[in-house]
């Protein structure tokens, strides 16, 4: 699940200078848009009422919360420190904030 306003914000993220050092040509990041625009499943806007999760310290993060709960995920891994500090808020149900590493310690003993 995603929506398009995510789409649009790993669009823009992918031109910022940060990430220049990795030598993302234009049509790399086309094709990652492109392949997030036709393999995700889109959440309308408004799926998820921003009161529902108390407190919501940027609203603005709201179509990232709406987009891993519809979608029924179990992680949702974030350096986002507005999202991370909801980790644990029951009305989230079983979806689990982490930041990067922490998933990928979780991961680690699958690995092995």
């Amino acid at each position: 699940m995603s929506s398009e306003r995510q789409i649009a914000e790993v669009s823009q993220a992918f031109a910022k200078p940060l990430l220049a050092p990795y030598g993302l040509a234009p049509s790399d990041v086309f094709d990652v848009v492109q392949f997030l625009t036709t393999s995700s499943e889109l959440v309308p806007p408004d799926s998820l009422d921003p009161e529902r999760i108390s407190p919501l310290r940027n609203p603005n993060d709201a179509h990232i919360l709406a987009a891993a709960i519809a979608g029924g995920a179990d992680y949702l891994v974030t350096g986002d420190r507005d999202l991370l500090v909801l980790g644990g808020d029951p009305a989230l149900g079983s979806l689990r904030i982490v930041t990067p590493a922490e998933f990928l310690a979780l991961l680690a003993p699958i690995e092995g």
